[in-house]
Order: structure tokens, then C-alpha cells, then sequence
């Protein structure tokens, strides 16, 4: 994590979820974070449970302390009022009615602003309505967290317990549901469209020369092209295109990913990614499964699940990535200004800087070196998240069993839980054991996320710098993937990646691409390398080198 993110997300996310821990009667004051050696590491804090406390108290312990702690008293008389008044279609009103519109015109208003044409001390005050703008964003999104994660968690934990069925049939059902995993946009379809009419443009997204003179031709071209395509990247060019991070860069830095995103899409199949909800058959052959007395409240928690998908990633796409970009943006100007007058090296060091230094190097009160800078920027880019331990003050144990808290309560642990394990996947200690198990190294062994199988070229990705050289028809194989792959996924014949679950971006995708995807592949990037062949089965969770 960069310097001047790290002031911001490890204060915007636990206050964010702090709130949606309160709303759901979850019983977790919330989390604590820190950055240390330039990655996140982070603490779920139990109410009423000591700061150092390593696992669950014994049963009839914990149950005293429900019944006499006021604060967890509180929290599950809540439970019992969120099942009943389902709190997440209360949020997604609020999100729809206003929060939704408040960040696009937050962001769009930033945007607006010419950065050339402020002095240093008003391109600051920019910068620092841009910070303040990106923690509410991320508080925003993570106090809505319960939103998406209840709903789809009980669903999906209910149906495949009543059918049987795994995890990705069950959750099949919840395809196209949510437009913006895949970035497939009104904005976007009509590029394709004005593309399509365009015998010549068509001939540049396959021509040799430079992608961003290339960008330029379609944003100056002529009638309804140009149009569409200044329309498409007003709305995603300050997003966040390889990351999380002010240290990723944007739409706008990558004219070449974008261009061949664009080509492929307008070349690939439309009939497997223009989100067709699922048939009325297919919705039938799992409800048929599941026992009759329970089929009233399958369609409920379908119908739920259906409805709060879409803001999973409608948060990112809308909120934090285009905040996180904007503020790029401010910063990237300032550190071009800075460079010009010779205090920093580059103008991407000062991602790297806080924001009170970014002001005192402006104002040549003090500051950071220019080598102090530099240094703290290499050491942030050769840092491996191998080389750090996966755990400070040892391995906690797991929460107490959700069987042990009262009816309500239960219901919504376990739905919060379902969600989190399927968005994360195994724990690092569950995958060793895995691998463990393995009599060979290979075929590697995941999670199937989406089913089929496929066979392409390795494209290992470890760094944002890196998504440029994916090609049509390769086969990513990546840590973890976020909305700001979007602008790739046409590309890709099939995802492979180290961590998350069925519930991750990467699975989410496939699914609504209808790739083969393998998630928790443990040091899937470093033993595969980049171009090998891979056979990928997303049905049984494989991943075979060929040559």
C-alpha cells in the first residue's frame, strides 16, 4: 500500500464497517488496522473480548456474557429486527435514492476541475477535497458492507444445503444480475455501437501504431463516434484501471489495455456476456430441489440475493475507484510541479508522501527529501508479500461457532460468514493443507469457481505495470482480481487465482463471462510461468500444465 493511502484506508474501512456492524447487530465493535512494511494487516475486534484474545472463550462462557454484556444484548435484539424488517432492501433504497448520486456528482464535480489551471496552493486545496472525498467513499462502501453479504450468504448457504447442489449451480442463478462486475454499461454498448458504423475506426483498433494515438483519433473523430467515445471515458477514464491503490494507474494510462478490451469485446460472442438472467427452466431445476416447505422462502432469498448483487461492485466502480483515480489525478499534477522545480525524482514518488509533506513541499517549509522519497517508493515497489509473515502476535483461532448465538443472530453470522469465506476462499493454513494432501505438484488444485475447460497461454500477472501484455485468449493467472480488471476481461479465456472463493471478483466474472475459473490456488504466480500452456477445468478445480 502506498504512503499516502495508507493514511486513509485504514481509518475510511473500519469506521465504514463499524456502522454496518452497529445496523446488523453483528457482534464486532469492528477492526483495527495497520500498514506495516507496505501491506495491510488487520484485526476483527469481538465486543467485550479482550484486545489479545486468540480464539473463542469456552461455550458456557460466551454464553453468560450474551446474556449479561449491554452492548451484545443490544446487538442481538438488532438481529431479530434486521430479519424482520430486511435491512439490505432498506439500504439498497438509500442507495438508489441518494448515496449512488451523491458520490457520482462528488466525483463528477472533482473531475471538472482544470488542474492546470490552479496555482499550487488552490491544486492543494483540490487535493485535499479529493482525499476527503476518497474516505467517503470507502467509508460509504464498507458501512454498506452487510448490504450484498447477508443476502447472498444466506442464499447461498441455505440452497446448497437444501439441494445439494455446489456452490457455483446455486449460484448461477444470480447471472446478470449485476451489470457493473463486468462494466457492461449503456456507455459502452453505445461505443460498440458508433464502432460498428465505423469501417475506419474499426481498422485502427487493429492497427500497429501507438494505442494512444490511436485513443485520440476516437476521441476526436467525427459525429456520433466521437461522441461515444468522450461520453465512455469521461465516465471510466479517471477510474482506477489496474488496482486499489493511488499508486495504480487509470483508464486513461493504459490506452492500450483499453483498446484491445474495446476490440475483443466487439469481436467475442455477445450472446454469453449481455447479462440474460437465467430462464425460468433453469431457475426451476434447483427449485426442484429444494424441499417444498422450504420453496416459498428459496424464491425470497433468491429474489434478495438478486436484487442487492448489483451493489457489490456498483460501490467500487462509482465510489472508491473513481475517487482513488481522481485523487491520483491531483496527485500525479502536483508531483509533475514538483519535479519540474527539482524536489522529487519523478512524479509518481509522491504517491508515496503524505498529505501534510505534499503541503509542506509545496509551501518549502520542509518536507521529505527527494531521496527519502525515492528510497521510500523502491522500497514499496520491491516489497513481496511472501516475505512478510501472514500473521503478527500468532495465528488467531476461529470466531465461536455461529450455533452457539441465539436464532436471529445465527441467521445473520451465518449469512455474513457464508460471504466472507466465499469471498476470501481458505485460510493460508487450510490451502497448505490442501497442498499438502496433493501426491503431486500438479495438476494444481483450487476452487472450480465457474465451470467448463479451456486451454490457452499463462499470462501471470504480478504487477499493474504487467496487464498490457495480456493477449486475446490467454489465461490469467493473477493473485486476485478487482473491478479494475474490467477493462480486460473480454480478453481472457480463462481466470486462475491465488486467493478468494466462489465469491470473489474472479468468480463472479467468469461466471458472467462464461470462462473456467480456478480461485485459491496457493503460488499459482510464482509456479506457473509466464506463456506456458495450461488446462484449465473450473468444474473440479484443476489447473494442468501442458508444455
Amino acid at each position: 500500500m502506498s504512503g499516502y493511502m495508507s493514511e486513509i484506508f485504514p481509518r475510511a474501512m473500519p469506521a465504514g464497517f463499524s456502522r454496518c456492524a452497529e445496523r446488523y447487530g453483528l457482534p464486532l465493535e469492528g477492526m483495527r488496522m495497520a500498514v506495516i512494511g507496505h501491506f495491510l494487516y488487520v484485526q476483527i475486534v469481538p465486543i467485550g473480548a479482550p484486545i489479545d484474545a486468540k480464539g473463542p472463550p469456552p461455550k458456557w462462557l460466551f454464553k453468560l456474557v450474551l446474556k449479561l454484556h449491554p452492548g451484545l444484548r443490544k446487538r442481538m435484539r438488532r438481529c431479530v429486527e434486521v430479519l424482520a424488517e430486511r435491512t439490505w432492501q432498506i439500504e439498497i433504497d438509500e442507495w438508489n435514492d441518494t448515496i449512488r448520486d451523491d458520490l457520482v456528482g462528488r466525483n463528477r464535480a472533482l473531475q471538472a476541475v482544470d488542474l492546470a489551471a490552479l496555482d499550487n496552493a488552490a491544486l492543494f486545496g483540490h487535493l485535499t477535497a479529493c482525499r476527503d472525498n476518497l474516505y467517503y467513499a470507502l467509508e460509504s462502501h464498507h458501512s454498506l458492507a452487510a448490504s450484498t453479504a447477508v443476502p447472498l450468504g444466506r442464499y447461498l448457504s441455505k440452497t446448497t444445503a437444501w439441494t445439494g447442489l455446489p456452490d457455483h449451480e446455486v449460484l448461477a442463478l444470480l447471472r446478470g444480475s449485476s451489470p457493473s462486475t463486468i462494466g457492461n454499461t449503456a456507455d459502452l454498448q453505445r461505443v460498440q455501437a458508433a464502432l460498428k458504423q465505423h469501417d475506419e475506426a474499426m481498422g485502427w483498433l487493429e492497427s500497429p501504431d501507438e494505442p494512444a494515438e490511436i485513443l485520440q483519433r476516437l476521441l476526436t473523430a467525427g459525429g456520433e463516434l466521437g461522441e461515444a467515445v468522450r461520453a465512455y471515458l469521461d465516465v471510466i477514464g479517471n477510474r482506477l484501471g489496474t488496482g486499489y491503490d493511488v499508486a495504480d494507474r487509470r483508464v486513461v494510462e493504459v490506452p492500450d489495455v483499453f483498446l484491445r478490451g474495446l476490440a475483443s469485446g466487439l469481436n467475442r460472442d455477445q450472446s454469453s456476456v449481455d447479462l440474460q438472467p437465467p430462464t425460468q427452466s433453469q431457475i426451476d431445476a434447483v427449485r426442484s430441489r429444494v424441499p417444498a416447505e422450504h420453496q416459498a422462502e428459496f424464491d425470497l432469498l433468491l429474489a434478495d440475493a438478486n436484487l442487492t448483487h448489483e451493489i457489490r461492485d456498483e460501490r467500487i466502480v462509482l465510489g472508491d475507484s473513481w475517487a482513488t483515480g481522481l485523487t491520483r489525478r491531483a496527485l500525479l499534477e502536483a508531483g509533475r510541479r514538483l519535479t519540474e522545480s527539482g524536489q522529487i525524482d519523478q512524479p509518481e514518488s509522491l504517491v508515496d508522501a503524505k498529505h501534510e509533506e505534499i503541503d509542506a513541499l509545496f509551501s518549502g517549509d520542509s518536507g521529505p527529501s527527494r531521496e527519502e522519497l525515492a528510497q521510500r517508493h523502491q522500497s514499496r515497489l520491491s516489497a513481496r508479500v511472501e516475505n512478510m509473515p501472514a500473521f503478527l502476535g500468532g495465528e488467531p483461532g476461529p470466531p465461536p461457532p455461529d450455533e452457539w448465538l441465539p436464532p436471529a443472530a445465527r441467521e445473520v453470522m451465518t449469512g455474513m460468514g457464508t460471504f466472507l469465506t466465499g469471498n476470501m476462499g481458505e485460510t493460508a493454513a487450510e490451502s497448505e493443507q490442501r497442498v499438502e494432501n496433493q501426491v503431486t505438484d500438479e495438476p494444481f488444485s483450487g476452487l472450480g469457481a465457474s465451470g467448463g475447460s479451456y486451454e490457452g497461454p499463462a499470462r501471470v500477472i504480478t504487477a499493474p505495470e504487467q496487464m498490457d501484455q495480456i493477449q486475446q485468449g490467454d489465461v490469467l493467472v493473477v493473485s486476485s482480481t478487482t473491478p479494475a480488471f474490467n477493462v480486460v476481461l473480454p480478453l481472457l479465456g480463462a481466470i486462475v487465482t491465488e486467493r478468494g472463493g466462489m465469491l470473489c471478483h474472479a468468480a463472479v466474472v467468469a461466471r458472467e463471462f462464461d470462462i473456467p475459473a480456478v480461485a485459491g490456488v496457493p503460488g499459482a504466480t510464482r509456479k506457473i510461468v509466464d506463456g506456458q500452456r495450461l488446462r484449465v477445468d473450473g468444474t473440479n478445480g484443476s489447473v494442468e500444465v501442458i508444455t
